[in-house]
């Protein structure tokens, strides 16, 4: 039986020999770091990092070549947990070598790779890296690094629901007076615009994910969902013409494939859910609803805000739909809600009691009978009853004494 050689397995058994005269060993690693399968990458990496840099391969070289295996493995896998673990060997080997930029540079990736999980252990492991990199970096000049940690720190915060903290983050690195690559720039309006999703500020969201889009960045997916949540489906046509007239190839080229994938796969799926939602919502509908927003939410490496806009959109929707089913009702079976909202009776309880905490639904539920309860709001209370006499008291008092004096 033949076995296949896998990309770059003969270039790496070549460098791991030592017998290639210096002059070419630079050049090889170059050509394996552009063509090295993702299977050999670890293993390509421990062999780089224990080279010993001379005037041929210099230590400078070894650290950017790391960093572009490094890339190619998660561009050829988008595997976010080996990156971590390839980064952190990265790091290390940078505080060996007293090259602080080369381990914060390490470190600012291996968060990005942690924000892009969906485990909140991670997230709180991203926090206590980017406290760290905030702290070095206090009291230096203005950079481009410096804006990438702090953008770093606006996600992380967002994620973790520290949204002030987020959202003092993404000025900060909005005032730092830069000039930035496009890719930074649309980064940073990305990013802003997460923020302000998460801190309800949709219409400053919408902004900044347009400013993104038209520099290429694939985000439509994100301003398209803020419009939906906003019900301005008349906008949607000139959000896509924007796209094609601005978003150029070379543009969108500039970022990851599986980015711009994503994008492009929920892009089909919101044109449903704007005609959903532009309708009269009724059981059926909101059945489909639910089963499109499934869809959306199973999209492989879609954005963290795709799944907090589309999650409000659900939880919007199922709301007034609950509002305006319960009207005439001032006690009504949890059974029966559930059934019309296509959940079952232990969803539904908790989804009901959630929405009862949030202060969202004027209801109570009675655990002994297994009923909703309405809770009927006072007209007045004592104290607007005694106000209110006060008032009335005072202007008859006014009245008698005009009517007095004339």
């Amino acid at each position: 039986m033949t076995t296949v050689a896998l990309p770059g397995e003969g270039l790496l058994t070549e460098l791991t020999s030592g017998s290639l005269p210096d002059e070419d060993v630079c050049s090889k690693w170059t050509d394996l770091s552009t063509s090295i399968a993702p299977e050999l990458v670890e293993k390509a990496l421990t062999v780089l990092l224990a080279v010993c840099p001379s005037s041929t391969l210099p230590i400078i070289r070894i650290a950017s070549l790391a960093q572009d295996m490094i890339a190619r493995h998660l561009a050829e896998t988008v595997d976010y947990s080996t990156t971590v673990h390839l980064q952190e060997q990265l790091e290390k080997w940078g505080k060996e070598h007293n090259l602080e930029f080369v381990s914060t540079k390490a470190i600012q990736e291996q968060v990005d790779a942690l924000l892009h999980t969906d485990s909140m252990h991670n997230w709180i492991k991203a926090a206590s890296m980017i406290d760290s990199l905030i702290a070095e970096a206090r009291g230096r000049d203005a950079s481009a690094a410096l804006i990438k940690t702090h953008l770093l720190a606006a996600e992380t915060f967002t994620r973790i629901k520290h949204y002030s903290k987020a959202r003092s983050y993404m000025m900060s690195a909005r005032a730092m007076n830069i000039k930035l690559s496009p890719e930074m720039h649309a980064r940073m309006d990305a990013v802003s615009g997460c923020v302000c999703i998460c801190s309800e500020d949709y219409a400053g969201a919408a902004g900044y994910y347009q400013e993104a889009s038209n520099l290429g960045y694939p985000c439509v997916s994100q301003l398209l969902l803020v419009k939906t949540l906003q019900r301005r489906f008349f906008e949607m046509d000139a959000v896509l013409q924007n796209r094609r007239k601005y978003a150029t190839p070379e543009k969108v080229a500039r970022f990851p494939r599986w980015m711009v994938d994503a994008d492009n796969v929920i892009l089909s799926k919101i044109r449903k859910l704007g005609i959903l939602l532009d309708g009269k919502l009724n059981k059926h509908l909101l059945g489909q609803l639910n089963t499109l927003v499934d869809e959306i939410l199973e999209v492989k490496n879609a954005s963290f805000e795709v799944y907090i806009v589309t999650q409000l959109i659900r939880k919007s929707e199922t709301l007034n739909f609950i509002l305006k089913m319960l009207r005439p009702y001032k006690r009504v079976e949890l059974s029966h809600v559930s059934s019309f909202i296509s959940m079952n009776d232990k969803e539904a309880k908790d989804f009901l009691s959630q929405l009862i905490i949030n202060g969202d639904l004027p209801f109570v539920i009675d655990e002994s009978m297994g009923t909703l309860i309405r809770i009927e709001k006072e007209q007045t209370s004592n104290t607007e009853f005694i106000e209110e006499a006060t008032k009335a008291v005072d202007l008859t008092s006014t009245l008698l004494a005009s009517y007095i004096s004339n």
